[in-house]
């Protein structure tokens, strides 16, 4: 039986994964099948298995794509791929939006009639802080409106493996966090909640579904800050802008690190970057 199943290409076994759509597509596993019927080689034995890893690396597959196919692959065989471990360079300074960057993208996001649907996920990500699992599993139940709350305590998070179907879980720290409301969050909140089921998404696709990190972060976001000439960073830059302007607004870190679900030496170590230039002392 063991043999059996080794002699499947697993392009085969992928393939199911991609269909229904709607229910389980994503782009790293269009992106793992496309390669895996690209390549030429069976993949039997463990030793095929390094192989075909070795072989994503001559065709210039970034770390962090090498990584999310593996576990991928990991979920599909693990008797092949179990063992192998891709190590991901240590991220660089994070690069905060300024306040300027900010109201252009999204003054730019309010106007586009492609991707105004994002605009208020993309608001309430940089007025906030959240993580984007966070945000994304936000619930109206979470929302207290009088007392302009956002009651943070799971988040909607990629399965393993599967990086289009989302599982509730716990957030990243198990911490049950209180975040309150800026004038421009209680807004965008309070015209959406008009006869709203307390158990809906706040946040979806424009067809209804969870929404894809990955896809906003590559079709809206890249393609917002391109149109503007900002210089690209990832749809997570929202949180460390967040950070940043509130711990410049003299905002003690101690309780930046509160609202976030983080420790003061996290968000120093990780998110903290600069927005403005130091005015340095004449002596």
């Amino acid at each position: 039986m063991r043999g059996s199943v080794t002699s499947i290409p697993l392009g085969v076994i992928l393939l199911p994964f991609l269909s229904p759509p709607q229910d389980n597509y994503n782009s790293a596993d269009q992106s793992l099948l496309k390669l895996l019927q690209g390549y030429k080689k069976q993949i039997k034995t463990s030793v095929d298995a390094k192989e075909f890893l070795n072989w994503l690396d001559g065709r210039g597959i970034k770390q962090n794509s090498k990584k999310r196919y593996l576990a991928i692959l990991q979920v599909l065989r693990k008797d092949l791929f179990g063992s192998f471990q891709v190590k991901v360079p240590d991220k660089p300074k994070p690069k905060p939006l300024t306040t300027n960057e900010v109201d252009r993208i999204l003054n730019s996001l309010q106007r586009d009639p492609f991707y105004h649907h994002y605009h208020d996920f993309i608001l309430l990500l940089l007025n906030t802080g959240l993580r984007l699992s966070e945000a994304i599993g936000l619930r109206w139940q979470d929302i207290d409106l009088q007392k302009r709350e956002i009651h943070v305590y799971e988040t909607l998070s990629k399965e393993r493996g599967r990086s289009s179907k989302r599982v509730r879980k716990t957030t990243k720290t198990n911490v049950y966090r209180i975040v309150p409301m800026n004038s421009k969050v209680y807004q965008i909140l309070k015209v959406r909640s008009e006869a709203k089921n307390k158990q809906e998404l706040i946040f979806t696709s424009p067809q209804g579904l969870p929404l894809d990190n990955h896809n906003v972060n590559q079709r809206c976001w890249k393609i917002t800050l391109e149109n503007l000439g900002i210089p690209h960073r990832p749809l997570y830059v929202c949180r460390s802008t967040f950070i940043s302007h509130c711990i410049s607004s003299g905002i003690p870190p101690h309780e930046v690190a509160e609202l976030v679900g983080n420790s003061p030496e996290i968000i120093f170590r990780h998110y903290l970057g600069s927005i403005k230039k130091p005015k340095l002392p004449e002596l």
